[in-house]
């Protein structure tokens, strides 16, 4: 049977797309489709990904009001969620929490918490971007960068005693029989490929616009394995930048059909997401990335258009400076502050006073 895999170009100017209610007014293969297909309530064999739990919490509390009796849900869970799931069936190894590597690689480097955060970054990125890839290539590729830009020695060392701290952790997981979270992202696709019995009968791909490589590996292996594959994507043909990579990657591996969804059925905003929220976060860096995420998911689901109305308050301004630029540069969003970093917490002031004590 030939697979089906449509594409629905979502306007930002919509607010709550989920799938599980515009893809059914599109006329095409939506979800009321095979809700009225499927026999009995079992709505098991239906695999809804989202980039957030908030997506997810969502398209649950659509997905209920749409079904009108008794029924077994579908399966609606991040990436990350989804791997989890699958090794923890198929793996032969312990999975450790993201949380206790930073203590790991104290442990082994013999510095703080706040050094060892910042090799745990690191390595979780060099994971999310290169999966599969052994410390052996990373530590020749940065090498030969770092000779091709002629940077300097002390800065190339930090770097390449940052891939040693590496291959010690790596070391110290294989000696206890131990995985992490990424890892496990990386394993994810054999295990999809050789488990044939996990093949949804539709995948539903949510409001996803940007992914690292590891996560396409495992977006691609599902695909592959799904009868029938929804994509939504926020689109806004100002804004392509921002959505153009995940676009890219699916057109790049797959013939796909395209979509519209109507913009007068766009979903209200529950009036109980509109209150105060908490969340905690283990240091300065996972709390900026958070707010950092937090933001461009409003942008990109429509749900606040004007990054000038947003402001973030820090406890100590000069605290988050730095990271707060860095990191929201990254993510694209533009930022001001309220006050300049006083000159006595600048980079080279501190490098002087280090070097004077």
């Amino acid at each position: 049977m030939q697979k089906q895999i449509k594409v629905f170009y979502i306007p930002f100017s919509r607010r709550g797309f989920t799938p599980f209610r515009d893809l059914s007014l599109t006329g095409l293969t939506g979800l009321k489709t095979a809700i009225s297909k499927t026999k009995g309530d079992d709505y098991s064999k239906i695999l809804c990904l989202s980039p957030t739990p908030w997506k997810i919490r969502e398209s649950q509390r659509i997905f209920h009001k749409l079904t009108k009796n008794t029924y077994i849900p579908p399966e609606m869970m991040t990436i990350k969620q989804l791997s989890k799931k699958l090794y923890s069936l198929h793996g032969n190894k312990t999975p450790i929490s993201g949380s206790i590597i930073p203590i790991i690689i104290s442990r082994l480097s013999g510095k703080g918490i706040g050094f060892s955060s910042i090799i745990s970054s690191f390595i979780d990125e060099i994971k999310q971007y290169f999966p599969c890839k052994d410390i052996e290539s990373i530590h020749k590729e940065l090498k030969g960068v770092f000779e091709e830009l002629n940077v300097p020695e002390e800065g190339s060392k930090r770097a390449m005693d940052a891939i040693e701290i590496f291959r010690k952790y790596q070391e110290a997981l294989t000696a206890q029989n131990l995985i992490d979270e990424n890892d496990v992202m990386a394993e994810c696709p054999a295990i999809i490929i050789r488990e044939h019995n996990y093949s949804p009968a539709i995948l539903i791909l949510d409001g996803f616009y940007e992914v690292t490589p590891s996560e396409e590996r495992i977006l691609k292996s599902l695909i592959e394995q799904a009868e029938t594959t929804l994509i939504s994507i926020p689109y806004h043909s100002d804004f392509a930048s921002i959505t153009n990579s995940f676009d890219d990657f699916i057109k790049n591996n797959f013939s796909i059909e395209t979509g519209s969804v109507a913009t007068e059925t766009a979903l209200p905003l529950p009036s109980s997401e509109k209150g105060l929220s908490y969340v905690s976060y283990p240091g300065i860096d996972e709390e900026v990335e958070g707010i950092a995420r937090h933001i461009k998911n409003l942008f990109i689901s429509g749900r606040c258009r004007s990054l000038a109305k947003i402001i973030v308050a820090f406890p100590k301004l000069h605290t988050y400076h730095d990271i707060v630029q860095r990191v929201f540069k990254r993510y694209g969003i533009p930022c001001t502050f309220s006050t300049s970093k006083p000159l006595g917490k600048t980079e080279p002031y501190l490098a002087l006073t280090a070097l004077l004590e």
